[in-house]
């Protein structure tokens, strides 16, 4: 049997008594309301062609699944949830052919990929590089799509060393050379001059401020490409100079520096050298100025001065090393084993070593410089006013010294024990109070005016 209600008839038929709707479900027709499928059972359920929960009369396209209400909206140009808009929610699509997140034509709010953006607004769709919002940056471009090119970017300088600060005004973007937000260079063909800079111990005006020097500053400067860095001159512990690999160069700009220097087990040459008048003394009583232990080190233009340490080498302890003095002055140190330089198993070369005015108690027998095992080969070496047993004494050790004056030295000049011999060329003695040359076994001689003489021990003789 086919029974057919159009949808007025069917609502009507809702309208009327309960016994109207009685008799139109006995005669076989089936019922077509707005019930939820759970309320009807049996043959005469209500009629959903899409099978998507909801009544035909409910559902804004009984043949497609997919709309119904209460449903999501997906961006398929189908009306999902059945409100009468078509992918409401989803924004609009516009096509970005450089990929810069801005397009210009409008697509197709369903077809997202990488050549499609949600803004638009662009001014180049072929370039990447300009869009709205954009840095605007030097390169001939209107990079941030306001219609001028390279517009309100700062005043460029040209920085020929690379420092960050340049000297003079650059107009043209596209000129290839390197280029500074920043003027005031001082040199642009020095990198190591700038404004800002630290003031390092090197001859020159790093911070480009004529009012300030680098008087007073020590700088370490690394035989690697690693930057130089100045010591911290308020600790009053020793600077460590250990282990290191590269020929370094530690530099002191003129001034007096309270400071213990220990050089330890490096194996590389170091310099330490002097820019103008340079005074090193410890920072504490009782601690000497500079040791070398396992180190080669040259020392140049530095006087060594006020130290009192315990134990030997006020001025300067070796050992196990080779040490360079070259115009090196020791002066006013106080000990009694070597007041000034003490030595023990070293090679000790140079020009210009002074001795002035160091005190080592003769009642100890104190010596001002003392050589263990080591050998000494200096020019124009000169020990005058010191305090003390002995100028230089030497055990088991070699000394070659041209042009070499001892002065003014209260007890022995040379002292010489075990296998020591010591060769003087042009040298001279003058004004020791005691004598020239003493051997440990008693002997000693008188060479004043002597200007070449081989003293040995223990032959204990002087050949001349």
């Amino acid at each position: 049997m086919t029974c057919a209600f159009p949808t007025t008839l069917s609502r009507r038929l809702r309208t009327r008594p309960f016994g109207i709707l009685l008799i139109a479900s006995l005669t076989g027709c089936p019922y077509i309301g707005n019930e939820t499928h759970q309320d009807n059972v049996g043959d005469d359920a209500w009629v959903d062609a899409d099978n998507d929960g909801v009544a035909l009369e409910d559902d804004c396209d009984d043949n497609d699944a997919n709309a119904f209400p209460g449903n999501t909206e997906t961006c398929d140009l189908v009306d999902n949830n059945c409100d009468g808009a078509i992918d409401e929610g989803f924004p609009d699509l516009y096509v970005d052919l450089d990929g810069d997140g801005v397009g210009t034509q409008a697509t197709d709010r369903c077809d997202a990929s990488e050549q499609t953006a949600t803004l638009t607004g662009d001014c180049d769709d072929n370039e990447a590089a300009s869009y709205p919002g954009n840095v605007e940056s030097c390169d001939e471009i209107d990079n941030d799509c306001n219609g001028n090119v390279d517009d309100g970017l700062p005043q460029l300088y040209l920085d020929r060393d690379g420092d960050g600060f340049g000297d003079l005004s650059i107009d043209d973007c596209s000129i290839a050379v390197p280029s500074s937000t920043a003027n005031g260079d001082c040199d642009d063909n020095d990198s190591n001059r700038y404004p800002g800079n630290l003031e390092f111990c090197d001859g020159i005006d790093n911070d480009c401020l004529a009012n300030t020097s680098d008087a007073g500053v020590a700088t370490l400067f690394p035989g690697t490409a690693v930057a130089p860095r100045n010591l911290d001159l308020t600790l009053t512990d020793p600077a460590f100079i250990s282990q290191r690999t590269d020929a370094a160069e530690l530099r002191f700009c003129q001034g007096t520096y309270n400071i213990t220097l220990i050089f330890q087990d490096n194996t590389a040459p170091l310099l330490v050298r002097g820019f103008g008048a340079v005074r090193l003394s410890p920072f504490n009583d009782g601690e000497r100025v500079v040791s070398v232990d396992n180190s080669e080190v040259e020392l140049n233009n530095i006087a060594l001065v006020d130290s009192n340490a315990t134990g030997s080498g006020s001025g300067l302890l070796c050992t196990g090393s080779t040490v360079t003095l070259n115009n090196v002055m020791f002066s006013n140190n106080m000990g009694v084993r070597g007041a000034a330089l003490y030595a023990s198993d070293c090679i000790i070369d140079g020009l210009q070593p002074f001795f002035l005015n160091n005190n080592a108690p003769a009642a100890n027998g104190g010596t001002i410089v003392e050589a263990v095992d080591t050998t000494i080969t200096w020019s124009n070496a000169e020990w005058s006013g010191n305090a003390g047993g002995a100028s230089l004494r030497m055990i088991d050790s070699s000394a070659d010294l041209t042009n070499a004056l001892f002065a003014e030295g209260t007890q022995a000049a040379l002292f010489l024990s075990g296998e020591s011999v010591v060769s003087l060329i042009n040298g001279d003695f003058v004004n020791n109070a005691g004598t020239d040359v003493m051997f440990s076994g008693g002997s000693s001689e008188h060479l004043s005016n002597a200007a070449n003489v081989t003293c040995r021990s223990p032959q204990n003789t002087c050949t001349r």
